[in-house]
């Protein structure tokens, strides 16, 4: 792992998504404190994914829900992708982006 790389991503980088935020950021901030101080948005919790009938909050079933092949489950990249394609979607009850609901929903903030 190149962490003088990483590092320097992070400080360019305003905000972060994923799919269980508070996982992610908890596992990241021991490895790189600096993203402490970023924005984090969830794309689990940051949209009402069970109020809208989808059975389940978790990723593999919001992509199948959705017809978006993920390469390969559980691998970063594959991942960021497929969460990518997820928020790039309309949301057939609202008619907007369901990017657009996280970020109306809030930024993590712990």
């Amino acid at each position: 792992m190149d962490k003088e790389r990483i590092i320097n991503l992070i400080e360019k980088t305003d905000m972060f998504f994923a799919h269980n935020a508070s996982f992610d950021r908890k596992f990241l901030d021991r490895l790189f404190p600096t993203v402490y101080y970023k924005q984090w948005y969830c794309t689990m919790d940051g949209i009402s994914w069970l109020n809208k009938g989808f059975a389940s909050k978790k990723l593999e079933e919001l992509l199948k829900a959705n017809n978006i092949e993920n390469e390969q489950n559980h691998r970063a990249l594959s991942d960021a992708k497929a969460i990518l394609s997820l928020i790039s979607k309309i949301d057939n009850s609202t008619g907007e982006y369901y990017l657009l609901e996280i970020i109306q929903s809030g930024f993590l903030n712990w």
